[in-house]
């Protein structure tokens, strides 16, 4: 799929990008735009993977082409656990050497669980996808998104009010290869399964680094992740931040890697602010033991005599068994990254 969106990105660019100003040349360029996106949909299908294309529609003259795509679908259905994605709508342009991809209207990506359809509803006020490369040549990608809602059936609509991500892919093989790099942004990520939680339903700031460590080799996630587990594959933590109603966390080093439940498993080092406010809310919320509470005043009258209460506190931040421990407080725990029967 990576070499698959590569070549997209290389035929568009030099299709738009030799159509000139003549209008002979445009519409030969236009025309080519159109044979080179019904190549790229073989090249997917070689790989493994079924696409559908729609109607294609050229416009912009007499300035650079912008192809449109009505209804585009991707799929991987020989998968362990198969997936189909469609857009409605896709708009392409290319300029100085750079793809552009939009999704103009609702996308939906369906997952067979257990013979079982789950169908994942989204859309954004601008979702766009920009493809170019480093200054080696390596592929980087950009997604830009505003005003985003995914419906998730039962499980209500999650919201983010801005969503950057940039990926720098290394070289090598698989999808994404040992060494990529990843930067995550989001603001004000809405989970309406924690409304009623100590933290509340918001995490008005989520800002991480990360490095692969270890190659994904495909989108056939339920066989890739748990090899990619068993090659002692993780991600490493760079700098990260996160705020959380009443909790404001950075963080700094460490990994994370999966267990074999496929959840999120290792630990960092934290600097947390409000942290006593924080636990004030979680033992509101009935959510610590006496025990609990003995531990954790224990630690924090410890913290006072060592005068380091100021500025924040430095604790060790530990993801086990599905349970985040942010010292001896466990405050929360973590799903499965994939879905089950």
């Amino acid at each position: 799929m990576r070499g698959a969106a590569i070549l997209l990105a290389g035929v568009l660019a030099a299709a738009v990008l030799g159509a000139g100003g003549y209008t002979a040349l445009w519409f030969s360029g236009a025309s080519e735009a159109k044979a080179r996106i019904t190549a790229w949909a073989d090249g997917v299908r070689t790989a493994g993977y079924d696409v559908e294309i729609g109607d294609i529609a050229v416009s912009g003259f007499p300035g650079p082409a912008e192809l449109k795509i009505t209804g585009l679908d991707i799929g991987l259905p020989s998968a362990k656990l198969p997936w189909v994605w469609r857009a409605d709508t896709v708009l392409v342009a290319a300029t100085d050497n750079r793809l552009e991809l939009r999704l103009a209207a609702e996308h939906v990506l369906t997952v067979s669980v257990g013979g079982q359809d789950r169908t994942y509803r989204m859309a954004a006020r601008r979702f766009q996808v920009d493809v170019g490369a480093d200054g080696d040549g390596n592929p980087l990608l950009q997604f830009d998104i505003r005003g985003m809602f995914v419906d998730r059936g039962a499980s209500g609509r999650l919201t983010v009010d801005r969503a950057e991500v940039f990926v720098n892919v290394a070289p090598g093989p698989g999808l994404l290869p040992d060494d990529s790099r990843i930067l995550l942004s989001l603001a004000n990520l809405v989970l309406p399964e924690h409304r009623r939680g100590p933290l509340g339903d918001t995490i008005s700031v989520l800002r991480t680094e990360l490095r692969l460590d270890g190659d994904i080799d495909n989108l056939d996630l339920a066989t890739a992740l748990p090899d990619w587990r068993n090659r002692d594959g993780r991600l490493v933590l760079g700098e990260s931040r996160v705020s959380w109603g009443t909790l404001e966390m950075d963080t700094r080093g460490g990994s994370l890697a999966l267990d074999d439940d496929l959840k999120p498993t290792g630990g960092f080092s934290g600097i947390i602010t409000g942290y006593e406010i924080t636990i004030d809310a979680f033992q509101a919320a009935g959510r610590f033991t006496a025990e609990d509470m003995a531990n954790i005043r224990a630690m924090m009258s410890f913290i006072r005599q060592q005068g380091r209460m100021g500025g924040g506190i430095g604790l060790p931040v530990s993801i086990r068994e599905g349970r985040v421990r942010v010292g001896d407080a466990v405050l929360g725990t973590v799903p499965r990254l994939l879905p089950t029967d």
